[in-house]
C-alpha cells in the first residue's frame, strides 16, 4: 500500500521540472557517466541544492535534443553570368596594370612578380628560384 501512495505522490518522469543525473541520463538514454562529462565541458548546465544534491533542468535536457539536421540543404541554382559595369577610371587602372606586367615580362621574360632580395635589389621570382637551385647543388 505505501509503494502505491508513494508511486502516486512523485510526479512522473516526463512531469517534473528538474532532474536528477541518473533520471536525466534516462531521459536521454545515455549513461550517467555520459551526463556528468556534458556538466564538466559545459555543454549542459547544472543546478546544485545543498551541498551535494545536483540537478538539470527539463529544458536544458529538452536542447540537448536537437535534430542532426536543422534544416534541408539549400539547392544551389547556378546564376547566368552577368557583366559588371566597370568605371572608366578602373579601365584606365586595369590598362595601366597589364602594360607593366608586359614591359616587366620583356625586361626579365617573366610575369612572375617582383620580390625583394638581399642588400635591397629587387629581383623577378624566377631568378631567385635559380638561386635557390644553384644553393642546393
Amino acid at each position: 500500500m505505501i509503494r502505491q501512495v508513494k508511486a502516486t505522490a512523485m510526479p512522473k518522469l516526463a512531469e517534473r521540472q528538474y532532474y536528477t543525473v541518473a533520471e536525466a541520463a534516462r531521459v536521454l538514454d545515455v549513461s550517467p557517466s555520459t551526463v556528468w562529462r556534458w556538466i564538466q565541458a559545459e555543454r549542459l548546465s547544472a543546478y546544485r541544492v545543498g551541498p551535494r544534491t545536483i540537478r538539470l533542468k527539463k529544458e536544458d535536457l529538452e536542447q540537448m535534443m536537437r535534430p542532426v539536421r536543422e534544416k534541408p540543404p539549400e539547392v544551389h541554382t547556378i546564376q547566368p553570368w552577368v557583366p559588371e559595369t566597370v568605371s572608366e577610371e578602373e579601365i584606365a587602372r586595369r590598362q595601366a596594370l597589364v602594360a607593366r606586367i608586359l614591359e616587366e615580362r620583356d625586361k626579365h621574360r617573366s610575369i612572375a612578380p617582383l620580390i625583394p632580395m638581399r642588400h635591397d635589389r629587387v629581383v623577378n621570382a624566377s631568378v631567385l628560384q635559380m638561386n635557390r637551385r644553384q644553393d642546393l647543388r
